[in-house]
């Protein structure tokens, strides 16, 4: 059984990868048939996942005067640990900090088996909201076609 020190170190070494967009040290933390639950779908392995945290931040980008990453593991309890992302953004000189969790389950080997992204509908329609005031999305009201 993993001890909560080494859950926290994969934890911390996987979220300062991403916060430093290294996406090479992040794969080598996942294990071969590590699945990325982000309900609704799945990810499965390391090359999907590492695809998507790398599409996202090359969409991100041009749509941002700045963006930045930052990261902070939560908690840990048996094999998991939750992780806190915060990413700072701007636009316009409109500044929104974008918070959302993850869960990873640890394995016996040291790698990530799991990652389930946990969103909270408050955040999002905050979200929502910021990218309206800086002109990313239409003030069309969410369920409105």
């Amino acid at each position: 059984m993993q001890s909560e020190a080494m859950i926290r170190e994969v934890a911390r070494q996987f979220a300062t990868g991403l916060d430093r967009n290294d996406f090479q040290a992040v794969e080598a933390l996942l294990s071969p048939d590590c699945i990325y639950d982000l309900s609704p779908g799945l990810l499965l392995g390391p090359s999907q996942i590492i695809e998507s945290y790398q599409s996202n931040d090359a969409r991100a980008k041009p749509l941002f005067d700045h963006i930045g990453y930052q990261s902070e593991v939560i908690e840990v309890h048996g094999q998991s640990a939750l992780i806190k992302f915060i990413d700072q953004l701007e636009k316009g000189g409109l500044r929104y900090a974008h918070a959302c969790l993850q869960r990873i389950t640890v394995s016996p080997a040291g790698q990530i088996e799991r990652i389930v992204q946990v969103d909270s509908p408050e955040e999002q329609i905050a979200l929502r909201a910021y990218f309206v005031a800086v002109g990313l999305l239409p003030n069309i009201p969410p369920g409105v076609a």
